[in-house]
């Protein structure tokens, strides 16, 4: 521990432990601890927030008694903890997150203990995080957002209700008939006694895996993007009607079978 950790755990005990935490707004009913931690876990390995291999979610707890649901994550570092905020406003299972530091963190401390604002590489292109709420690290108190807003990007497109054995490649073919795919992923999820999660990378050998029923892609070309909407908005795929639309947009993609 440095002597500015130091100094800020002298004047407030418990700064270091809510430096590593973060508050979880809007979580889907039936969302459990295990779920949104390895949903967070995910996020952290494919946008490059974290820092090392291993877990950077360590703990995660639920309140269901009033209201919606809400949580607190804690994390392994505090600067991985500070990148996570880039994930306010992701989508999850239908709900827009509201990611943010507790109401109880202190702004002057915090600075003392590691960065307080996302690293600029942390790379939330291919995720759908809804406009204006990405990038920003405001307090459950009402406090200010420090880190700039991500630029909206009209050629990227969220794609849910796939069939749940469909991988990158199926979406592929689905969408290059229609122009150059400048990036595409399916979302997976993955089952072994070690872990289990999100991810975007190849998994290792014996692990489960399955889909969860929603992919992004960004094409080269925006002028394809509203015909690709137009023809494959709730078109049935395998007997699942799909939602396609634009990732950035504000509401949620809703995830329907047929």
């Amino acid at each position: 521990m440095n002597s500015l950790q130091q100094r800020a755990r002298a004047n407030d005990p418990h700064a270091l432990l809510v430096a590593r935490e973060l508050y979880v707004g809007g979580v889907p009913e039936g969302t459990t601890e295990d779920d949104l931690c390895s949903f967070f876990n995910a996020l952290m390995t494919c946008s490059g927030a974290q820092l090392d291999s291993g877990t950077s979610v360590v703990n995660c707890s639920i309140t269901r008694d009033k209201g919606p649901p809400y949580a607190f994550i804690k994390l392994r570092s505090v600067q991985e903890t500070s990148n996570a905020l880039a994930f306010s406003g992701i989508q999850f299972r239908g709900s827009t997150l509201k990611v943010c530091r507790p109401s109880k963190y202190h702004p002057d401390w915090g600075v003392l203990l590691g960065p307080t604002s996302p690293d600029p590489t942390v790379n939330t292109s291919m995720l759908s995080i809804a406009s204006g709420s990405a990038g920003g690290s405001p307090l459950a108190n009402g406090g200010s957002s420090e880190a700039p807003r991500k630029a909206s990007n009209p050629n990227r497109l969220y794609i849910s209700g796939l069939p749940y054995n469909w991988r990158t490649q199926h979406l592929q073919g689905m969408l290059s008939p229609f122009g150059e795919l400048k990036d595409c992923v399916v979302i997976v999820e993955k089952m072994s006694q070690k872990s289990k999660g999100y991810g975007f990378n190849e998994f290792a050998e014996g692990s489960v895996v399955r889909g969860v029923g929603y992919g992004f892609c960004e094409f080269a070309e925006g002028s394809v993007v509203p015909g690709v909407i137009k023809s494959l908005h709730n078109s049935l795929v395998e007997g699942r009607k799909i939602t396609v639309k634009r990732a950035d947009e504000d509401s949620a993609p809703s995830s329907a079978s047929g």
